[in-house]
């Protein structure tokens, strides 16, 4: 995970980085995303600044990017799962132990750790699928 603490990168130029993260060229990030080739062209040569549309459809195809980052330039480029960002397990029957809810906890936080990483390996996969049908 990238920090950006020295000099914080335009929202353009962390667009094009997320993409470079996830080694797809702006094709692959275009038909992933939804988002037309021209937009992502105008993005990367600085024409546009990317309107909410295409940052909601962005955080919302890829979770694990770090809205924050992705906004102000501020923290990691992908969020770090924290124990303390998932909220307390609603469960009312006082039988359960502290331990056992704590270990429901910590199940959930990986599971959303899960969840990122199973993304960015299948867009991956994809790029290298379509490496190879270029290559074949």
């Amino acid at each position: 995970m990238q920090e950006n603490n020295e000099t914080i990168l335009s929202i353009n130029e962390r667009i094009v980085q997320f993409v470079d993260y996830l080694k797809l060229n702006r094709y692959k990030f275009s038909k992933i995303t939804g988002i037309s080739e021209s937009v992502l062209l105008n993005i990367y040569k600085g024409k546009n600044k990317p309107n909410i549309k295409l940052l909601e459809k962005v955080l919302n195809i890829y979770p694990a990017l770090n809205s924050n980052w992705l906004l102000t330039g501020n923290g990691n480029m992908l969020s770090k799962v924290s124990i303390d960002e998932i909220p307390p397990l609603t469960k009312q029957d006082s039988s359960e132990c502290k331990g056992c809810i704590d270990k429901e906890r910590i199940i959930a936080a990986l599971e959303k750790a899960n969840n990122g990483l199973q993304e960015a390996l299948n867009a991956y996969k994809l790029n290298c699928k379509d490496d190879s049908k270029q290559t074949g």
